[in-house]
């Protein structure tokens, strides 16, 4: 099969997977600025999941004021700023992810970010330096629409205009991710990573695949540039 493009996921794929001991650490530290309870304002992150992660929240001082209604402004301001410091911390790129993005785009791929995330990952993602390679940037906060719904993984097939027989999907398993870009047409790509410092450790995606599956992002380098006569480019 000839790739002319790939699609990836962002936690757990070109950076690691969204940390939960320290995402409730930076929380726990933010309630504090606030003058709250720790389960105040985790529980707020938790219950209003959807509504961050499909623009219900246009930044994080919004939901920080909901957990805090009294606060003052500068409260709401040093919480936000952790978190904010909490976030650019995690979006550090895996060990080969330079490497890989770079051996594909030089093979002739075009490159797509489909992610699942809050109202503070599209500006720091710009910050990284994985954010050069890629033409199209799918936010479902953005977008208003989460994985696996088509929509989402729509906005980065149109934008590469290409065809979803031509694209692979990289990602981690989550959200039910890789079925539902099989669902459209992609070829889906398993990362196997550890899960045991996430909040979902147990992924039907993960359990139940059988499809395509690399230890590590350099992987996908061969499958996609195979038919190119180009393995060459795959790196180590």
């Amino acid at each position: 099969m000839a790739y002319r493009g790939a699609v990836f996921d962002l936690f757990g794929t070109l950076v690691p997977p969204f940390p939960a001991r320290e995402h409730e650490a930076a929380a726990a530290e933010a309630a504090a600025m606030l003058g709250v309870p720790a389960a105040t304002l985790s529980g707020v992150i938790h219950a209003k999941y959807l509504d961050r992660i499909t623009g219900g929240y246009r930044e994080v001082g919004d939901y920080v004021t909901e957990a805090a209604p009294g606060a003052t402004p500068d409260q709401v301001a040093a919480a936000v700023a952790r978190m904010t410091e909490f976030l650019r911390a995690a979006l550090v790129p895996v060990p080969g992810a330079i490497e890989t993005l770079t051996a594909l785009r030089a093979a002739g791929l075009r490159l797509a970010l489909v992610t699942n995330c809050g109202p503070d990952a599209p500006g720091l993602w710009t910050q990284t330096p994985m954010a050069e390679f890629f033409e199209v940037t799918a936010f479902s906060c953005e977008l208003g629409t989460a994985k696996p719904a088509p929509a989402i993984y729509q906005h980065a097939i149109d934008g590469l205009d290409l065809p979803p027989a031509e694209l692979l999907y990289v990602g981690d398993g989550s959200d039910h991710e890789l079925t539902g870009a099989a669902a459209l047409g992609l070829t889906p790509v398993l990362v196997t990573v550890d899960l045991s410092n996430t909040f979902d450790t147990e992924r039907a995606d993960v359990a139940t695949w059988t499809g395509l599956r690399v230890d590590g992002l350099p992987g996908v380098v061969p499958i996609a540039t195979a038919s190119q006569g180009v393995l060459d480019l795959a790196v180590s």
